[in-house]
């Protein structure tokens, strides 16, 4: 005996049945919708392609700069695909006006688009938290910089102070707005494998902190040792002559 299913139209003995005008079939019987020519945002449907399960129809679209791709119809309907890739593209290389002083802006952020606020106007920002909050802006520089070196950062405003007069050199510490300069205030790393952290900073003119750089104790002993040498050696030539 033949065991037949709800919606067969096949006898006992496999001869096929009429259906009837009331039969509806399992699941959902839908016809594939002809997009050809509509446009959906930047892009044209062309034509389609194959059906791909869990994706739906697969169409060519031809996007407004020119190019041809294949994308699923019901992203692009729904506005997940809305060009080819290009629309990013165009949208960081258009420039931006300055909300500050209403000129164009080619200044770009961190993330590669260009800013609202143009070069200009972002140094005078910059300019201006350094006058105001010397210590802070200090704190966020070296930040930045324990970042790119990899070294740890655990510091704030409270845990140094600027001096007057620079701990090594002895000269007046002078803060600029602009460009560093040798008297400018400049936060140093005592030990620079610990980085910055608490009772391992101290500020010094600009130039006391070229001169020191990451170098240890050790080496700067060594260079002085070999200064000192060459000192003796030149002095010593020169009473010769």
């Amino acid at each position: 005996m033949v065991v037949l299913g709800n919606d067969s139209n096949q006898n006992e003995e496999g001869v096929a049945l009429p259906r009837s005008p009331d039969f509806k079939p399992h699941g959902k019987v839908s016809k594939m919708e002809d997009l050809t020519g509509q446009v959906f945002n930047e892009l044209t449907a062309v034509r389609s392609v194959e059906y791909v399960k869990g994706k739906g129809t697969v169409w060519v679209w031809k996007c407004s700069c020119g190019k041809e791709v294949e994308l699923s119809a019901s992203r692009v309907k729904r506005g997940h695909d809305k060009s080819c890739g290009c629309l990013r593209h165009r949208g960081k290389e258009s420039t931006k006006i300055c909300k500050h002083c209403g000129e164009v802006s080619y200044r770009k952020n961190r993330h590669g688009n260009f800013a609202s606020v143009c070069q200009k106007c972002a140094n005078k920002q910059c300019n201006s938290f350094k006058t105001r909050n010397p210590k802070k802006f200090m704190a966020q520089c070296a930040k930045q910089r324990a970042k790119k070196a990899g070294v740890p950062f655990s510091i704030t405003d409270a845990d140094f102070e600027i001096p007057e007069f620079c701990p090594v050199l002895g000269v007046k510490l002078e803060s600029g707005t602009k460009k560093y300069h040798d008297n400018s205030p400049s936060l140093d790393r005592v030990i620079p494998s610990l980085g910055y952290v608490p009772g391992n900073v101290v500020v010094m003119s600009f130039r006391a902190n070229r001169i020191k750089g990451d170098a240890s104790r050790a080496e700067l002993q060594t260079v002085i040792d070999w200064m000192d040498a060459v000192y003796q050696t030149e002095k010593s030539e020169a009473a010769n002559v």
